[in-house]
This record gives C-alpha cells, structure tokens and sequence, in this order.
C-alpha cells in the first residue's frame, strides 16, 4: 500500500467513526464505497489544490562532480553539500494525488 493509499484509508475510517460505525473494516462494501468516493472526489483534490504533499524518506541526491578532482575531494563536496541541503530543510516529497 502506497503512502497516498494508507492516507486514503485512514480518512475513510475516520469518516465511518465520525459518523458512529466504530468498526469500518466490517461495513458493508457500498458503505466503504461511500466513504472513498467522497476522500477521493471531495478531501484529496482539496487538500491537493492546498499544496499539500507526502513527506517520503529517499536518498539525498548526489552532487555534479564533473569539474572536481576524483577521490577524497568529491566526497568531502558530496557531504558539504547534503549538509547545506538538510540545513536549509530539504525533504522529499511526494504528490499527495498520484499520476494515473
């Protein structure tokens, strides 16, 4: 299960226990139906146009080491250089709505 999907799981059980149906994994499926159509058609697409996105954990990517000497130098820019990226709040990150 993707991070988009377990996202997508959790508001549906959420809106089932909002609504009093403690138990969503048991409903009925029109009523779990019910529930993803409107995290889909109505929450995801809001959240969506807000900006909103999935952090996602990735390697940092590596610098350009075209125009540096090879060996102990280019490792030393490489940890520079993610440093600086994680200084400044570099995180990955995903669309909340994914491409079909």
């Amino acid at each position: 299960m993707t991070r988009q999907e377990e996202i997508k799981h959790w508001f549906c059980r959420y809106l089932a226990q909002f609504n009093g149906q403690l138990d969503y994994d048991n409903l009925p499926q029109h009523r779990k139906d019910g529930y993803k159509m409107m995290v889909e058609e109505d929450i995801m697409p809001y959240l969506h146009s807000q900006n909103v996105v999935v952090k996602v954990k990735r390697e940092s990517p590596l610098p350009n080491f075209e125009n540096t000497r090879v060996g102990v130098e280019r490792f030393e820019i490489q940890l520079a250089t993610q440093r600086d990226m994680f200084k400044a709040g570099y995180v990955a990150v995903e669309s909340l709505i994914q491409e079909k």
